[in-house]
C-alpha cells in the first residue's frame, strides 16, 4: 500500500501508466505477428493471458483494441506528457530509459498522426495500420 506521501503516490502512479502504456505496444506487436502466422487475435489474447507475459493490461484491457475501441478516456498528448515526465525523472537520477524511450517514441508518432485527441490505445492503432492487419473483429 502506497503511504501518505503525495509524492511518491503520484511517482507510483505514473510509473503504473508507464508500464501500461509499453504494455500497449508491446502486446500490439505481439498480437500482429500472432496474426501474420494465422492465429485469430481474440485466442490469442486468450492464450498469452494464461502464459508468462499475462498483465492485467493484457487480460482487462486489451480486448478493447479487439473491438475497435481506443479507449477515449484519456488522451494520448496525456500519454506523451506523462511519458516525457518519466523520461525527465530518468535523466535526473541518470536511470536507463532505453526500452521506455522506444515506448515514448510509439506514442510521440500515434499523437503526431492522430492529433491530441482521446484514445490512450492509440499506439495500438497506428501499429496495426502500419501492418495492415487490423486487429479488431
Amino acid at each position: 500500500m502506497i503511504g501518505t506521501d503525495p509524492a511518491e503516490a503520484q511517482t507510483v502512479k505514473l510509473l503504473s501508466n508507464l508500464l501500461w502504456f509499453g504494455q500497449v505496444v508491446a502486446v500490439t506487436e505481439a498480437m500482429l505477428l500472432g496474426r501474420a502466422t494465422g492465429i485469430e487475435p481474440a485466442r490469442l489474447q486468450e492464450l498469452l493471458a494464461a502464459r508468462a507475459g499475462s498483465s492485467v493490461m493484457l487480460e482487462r484491457d486489451y480486448g478493447a483494441v479487439l473491438r475497435g475501441d481506443y479507449m477515449g478516456a484519456f488522451g494520448i498528448d496525456r500519454v506523451v506528457e506523462q511519458i516525457a515526465t518519466m523520461r525527465a525523472m530518468a535523466a535526473d537520477f541518470a536511470v536507463p530509459f532505453e526500452l521506455s524511450s522506444v515506448v515514448a517514441r510509439v506514442h510521440e508518432e500515434a499523437l503526431a498522426a492522430y492529433g491530441p485527441v482521446a484514445g490512450e490505445l492509440l499506439a495500438a492503432k497506428l501499429l496495426e495500420e502500419r501492418s495492415g492487419r487490423p486487429l479488431a473483429r
